[in-house]
């Protein structure tokens, strides 16, 4: 296993077959749903963050996985969650008709 910080915000975790063994990951079952590799990746975030002195408080965290030839590549980035999210507005409201048939 390898952990390198990219930037401030993006941290690298790379995963050889014998870790994703080791802790019992598949690539293809990875993901929210399963509870034990949601288990495993977040302690890997945090592991990952110590090893980096990266603060993860008030902060959204986006994992991507990538499957390799030799295992799995773990791209974890952090944005702040100050950035509240864009809201549109219809300006000109066009009234549709209802019809009965």
């Amino acid at each position: 296993m390898n952990i390198s910080q990219l930037s401030n915000t993006k941290v690298l975790i790379t995963l050889k077959e014998e870790d994703m063994k080791n802790f019992e990951l598949k690539f293809d079952e990875m993901g929210l749903t399963d509870p034990h590799s949601k288990k495993i990746i977040s302690r890997l975030l945090s592991l990952a963050c110590l090893s980096s002195n990266i603060i993860t408080d008030n902060k959204t965290i986006l994992c991507e996985a990538l499957k390799s030839t030799d295992g799995c590549v773990l791209l974890v980035s952090l944005s702040d969650k100050k950035h509240a999210r864009k809201k549109y507005r219809i300006k000109r409201i066009t009234e549709y008709p209802c019809y009965r048939f």
